[in-house]
């Protein structure tokens, strides 16, 4: 096992290792195979890092604004504060969504593209992106936009069933023949036609369909490549199959073994998750990290922490590549373990 410590975000991708130091105030790329890593001092606490096109890579420090860019093997300043701060959360690589909040009773929320250099969508919500959608929830109504800004269509939830009037934005699992899934709440998904916005399944209840007294989604994800929607259900593990709009428990988990939270990859079966494993009769939190496999439905492989420190577990999701699985503890020590 390899572990480094005073990490912040990170990711593993192939060979590679980056990450941010915010102790040291370091940007790292390290390549494992050979131990070779660059150090990049910034002058700042660099807190994440996103990918944009070029191969470059934008720094973003602890208030959110993106202020330096690594371009080859530099890192140079970066001005940003006309368009405003980054939101966290999975973004485009392309499009990425901004807030300026420079005037608190007028917020905005912009969609900027990096191959263009410009904003191209402003909302006083913040934007989903997906495919070549732009998503936004404005007083409880879901607006679609092309991301050239014109909107497509719009959506209110409740018109269709009063169970689904929410505000907060929905989460967006994804499209897949054009049709676009989203989860309003833990036992509910709904479907639009991804053209017009018109709904296909406007309360898609797992929880009915199933004939279980209680469910909830802890991760859900979208396999276009297998026509189906992978969900870890804590103690099940649930596929939607997309073609028949049917849900099936694949897999009850026994001795104890509950997982919500995991990551899947792109033709991948396997979720990397972490869980609160062993129970031993309450949750302590998530002290195991492991390998789900959907298509074997065993776990093939798992680490826990010592289960006498409730201070001391996992955070976030896992990642893999196809010679490391890594995960974080709570003490910002990167653990590494060869597959």
């Amino acid at each position: 096992m390899i572990k480094r410590n005073n990490v912040l975000s990170w990711e593993l991708t192939g060979d590679r290792l980056i990450y941010t130091d915010e102790i040291n105030k370091q940007f790292c790329i390290e390549t494992l195979s050979t131990g070779a890593i660059e150090k990049h001092p910034v002058d700042f606490s660099p807190t994440f890092f996103y990918h944009i096109p070029g191969n470059r890579l934008v720094l973003v420090d602890d208030v959110y604004e993106p202020l330096s860019i690594y371009t080859g093997s530099s890192v140079e300043p970066l001005d940003m504060r006309a368009i405003g701060g980054i939101l966290v959360q999975e973004q485009d690589p392309r499009y990425f969504v901004f807030f300026d909040n420079s005037n608190f009773e007028a917020q905005k929320y912009k969609v900027f593209d990096w191959s263009e250099n410009k904003v191209k969508l402003e909302s006083e919500r913040p934007f989903f992106i997906v495919q070549d959608n732009a998503l936004t929830i404005l007083n409880g109504v879901l607006h679609c936009y092309t991301l050239n800004g014109e909107l497509r269509w719009q959506y209110k939830p409740a018109a269709a069933d009063p169970q689904l009037d929410h505000e907060d934005p929905t989460k967006i699992i994804g499209i897949y023949n054009n049709e676009l899934w989203m989860q309003p709440d833990k036992k509910t998904l709904t479907v639009l036609d991804a053209r017009t916005g018109k709904p296909i399944i406007a309360h898609f209840n797992i929880q009915e369909q199933l004939a279980l007294p209680y469910f909830s989604i802890g991760e859900a994800y979208l396999d276009e490549q297998k026509g189906r929607i992978r969900i870890l259900a804590y103690s099940r593990y649930v596929e939607i199959d997309l073609a028949s709009h049917t849900a099936t428990i694949r897999k009850q988990h026994d001795a104890g073994w509950s997982i919500g939270v995991g990551r899947f990859y792109h033709g991948d079966a396997r979720a990397y998750f972490t869980a609160d494993y062993p129970l031993h009769g309450k949750v302590i939190g998530n002290i195991t990290a492991g390998i789900f496999n959907t298509e074997t439905l065993e776990i093939e492989w798992y680490h826990s922490l010592p289960a006498d420190n409730k201070n001391h577990f996992f955070t976030g999701q896992p990642q893999a590549s196809e010679k490391y699985v890594g995960v974080k503890d709570s003490n910002d020590t990167l653990h590494l373990f060869e597959r």
